[in-house]
């Protein structure tokens, strides 16, 4: 992902061409693709493996809520 990183900044320091805005949306859709891959079910697996097993639906249950608000708060403005 990194290396999609320095390539979308390196493409931002290069001067304008036709095919600019098709590479950038192709680098983009691969790092999309790579964190989902990777590191975005992180933040679930580390709820469920916090939580006691007695309270784990109780607890995947709050923090989806939370989540949820949190997305609908920083979506909205």
């Amino acid at each position: 992902m990194a290396m999609v990183d320095f390539a979308i900044g390196g493409i931002g320091f290069a001067p304008p061409a036709s095919a600019t805005g098709a590479i950038l949306i192709t680098l983009c859709s691969l790092w999309v693709f790579v964190y989902a891959l990777s590191l975005a079910p992180i933040g679930w697996i580390s709820i469920v493996e916090v939580s006691s097993p007695r309270l784990r639906a109780k607890t995947v249950g709050v923090a989806t809520i939370i989540q949820s608000s949190s997305n609908i708060v920083l979506v909205s403005f």
